[in-house]
């Protein structure tokens, strides 16, 4: 939950993009305890998806969409990781 001035919650992140780069980027800090939301459009493993659900919630939409940005509660996350593999998607 956000503070009562809606500052961000400590240690939540999301991660835009689920490729090679955002898999690794996912381990570094599930290692590191953060709660992690990860947004991809893209289906994820389900396997994946249950062996990792204590810490991670999984978002399937584009991350340029308010709705979906929402979704993973944009506006209380410390950080915003964009790791898709198209350079112009990323920057928008």
């Amino acid at each position: 939950m956000a503070s009562k001035n809606n500052t961000p919650i400590k240690n939540k992140v999301i991660l835009c993009g689920f490729g090679h780069i955002g898999k690794s980027v996912f381990e570094l800090l599930s290692q590191f305890h953060f709660d992690i939301y990860v947004v991809s459009n893209s289906s994820i493993d389900p396997d994946f998806i249950n062996e990792n659900s204590k810490n991670a919630t999984f978002i399937q939409g584009d991350a340029r969409n308010d709705e979906i940005l929402k979704k993973a509660h944009v506006t209380q996350a410390e950080a915003i990781f964009a790791l898709t593999d198209n350079d112009l998607v990323n920057l928008s």
